[in-house]
């Protein structure tokens, strides 16, 4: 930036420009070696003017300036990461929904497959009177099994139909 517009942003220049005064910065902390050789430091330093004071005044300035600008940058960019890892992770979730719907179909499939059979092997294993069960031959018993074959294969022809299996 130029000197112009540093004045313009900063509204507090009028202050560090005092004209001719004088001012006295303090030193750095002087080493062991110096203080080992003079008991007392005379300050032979020159005072420091007030353009010195604003040229490193527009110094800070500028650096503050670029690091504002930096962390805008970063924190655009830390932005633009998170909403790509939320959008993943919906991603993800929407796609394990469907996984899990899809088991849950699968499954519900085979149960009305094997609740009816369970039914009907269950009557065979009681005390009651089972058709067919006074005849020699067992031509009742495979048209049952044929008739829960042919459920079965309904059953599973209607899956493929409906994109389940």
């Amino acid at each position: 930036l130029s000197g112009t517009a540093r004045r313009k942003d900063v509204p507090l220049w009028p202050a560090y420009i005092t004209g001719a005064r004088e001012h006295r910065v303090p030193s750095t902390r002087p080493s062991t070696a110096d203080l080992s050789t003079s008991a007392v430091r005379v300050e032979s330093e020159a005072p420091i003017t007030a353009d010195e004071v604003a040229h490193y005044l527009s110094d800070v300035y500028d650096h503050l300036v670029s690091l504002l600008g930096s962390s805008s940058h970063c924190d655009m960019v830390l932005s633009r990461a998170h909403s790509n890892y939320l959008a993943r992770i919906s991603l993800e979730l929407g796609e394990s929904t469907v996984e899990t719907n899809l088991f849950a179909s699968r499954w519900t499939v085979i149960g009305a497959i094997l609740v009816p059979l369970n039914v009907v092997t269950g009557l065979w294993g009681m005390n009651v009177k089972v058709p067919g069960g006074d005849r020699e031959d067992l031509r009742d018993f495979f048209l049952i099994l044929s008739g829960c074959m042919a459920f079965v294969v309904a059953v599973i022809v209607w899956a493929k139909f409906k994109k389940i299996f």
